[in-house]
């Protein structure tokens, strides 16, 4: 969600084996966006919610995206058009991750 927000490498520099290990280990978070990268605040509420330690506490994918088309849909017009390609891109993800499962 933070890359789909930013439309920017989370972690740039790092190799994802290097992301999962200090993620595991040292329970490394990216930071928030800053409001002009990520001025809908519940997208960062819902990001937070995502990067829970405890996986069961964390969001599923339908429930990330059901929950960015509410915000999108509460919102009305703003920013809507910008954060729709990324609502779709989410969809987009999840499908294909789901058929690997």
């Amino acid at each position: 969600m933070w890359e789909l927000m930013t439309r920017r490498d989370v972690f740039p520099g790092m190799l994802g084996f290097q992301i999962a290990i200090e993620v595991g280990t040292k329970g490394l978070r990216p930071e928030l966006p800053s409001e002009e990268e990520c001025p809908i605040t519940e997208m960062s509420a819902l990001m937070q919610r995502a990067w829970a330690e405890d996986p069961h506490a964390r969001p599923s994918f339908s429930e990330i995206v059901a929950e960015m088309e509410s915000i999108l849909e509460v919102r009305g017009e703003g920013s809507k058009a910008d954060v729709d390609v990324d609502v779709v891109s989410v969809r987009i993800v999840w499908d294909r991750d789901s058929e690997i499962d």
